[in-house]
């Protein structure tokens, strides 16, 4: 799912005491594509 509709930007969060997130960017026209393509996003 992610390697799909998400945009991975190799960065981590920083300054945390926790295991740092990944940061990650939302691609619209990949979506786009895929919602016409037939894939479903519903919950």
């Amino acid at each position: 799912f992610r390697s799909k509709i998400l945009i991975d930007h190799d960065e981590i969060q920083s300054n945390v005491s926790h295991r740092p997130a990944k940061y990650y960017s939302f691609d619209k026209v990949r979506y786009e594509k895929l919602k016409k393509e037939g894939l479903i996003f519903e919950l």
